[in-house]
């Protein structure tokens, strides 16, 4: 992707009123888009550490479960789930998640 396509999408996704994030192989967020901050999380604070950190206790095992067959086997999968943000509100979330995979299909 060209840089004038790589503004462009970045403009799209952060223009749109959905979330959207990566993890890593590692289950740590390497991105979130802006409006997370309407439910109390700024990116900078969050970008690096465990993805599951804000998840609820009660949604916690299933949704890493769910992470762990995504990166593992490239599996779609579609979730709901609760957040705690950092002031202990609590927001439900639907996710539908995919790995990225190259060319080969092979996960990246």
């Amino acid at each position: 992707m060209n840089t004038i396509q790589g503004r462009q999408f970045r403009r799209m996704i952060e223009s749109a009123r959905d979330i959207f994030y990566m993890v890593d192989s590692e289950g740590r967020l390497i991105y979130i888009s802006p409006q997370a901050e309407e439910y109390g999380f700024k990116p900078e604070d969050i970008v690096g550490k465990d993805a599951l950190t804000s998840i609820a206790d009660e949604d916690r095992q299933r949704v890493a479960e769910e992470l762990e067959r995504t990166l593992k086997l490239g599996d779609n999968f579609l979730s709901d789930f609760r957040v705690r943000n950092s002031q202990g509100q609590v927001f439900w979330f639907e996710e539908n998640g995919a790995a990225l995979k190259d060319d080969d299909g092979r996960i990246i």
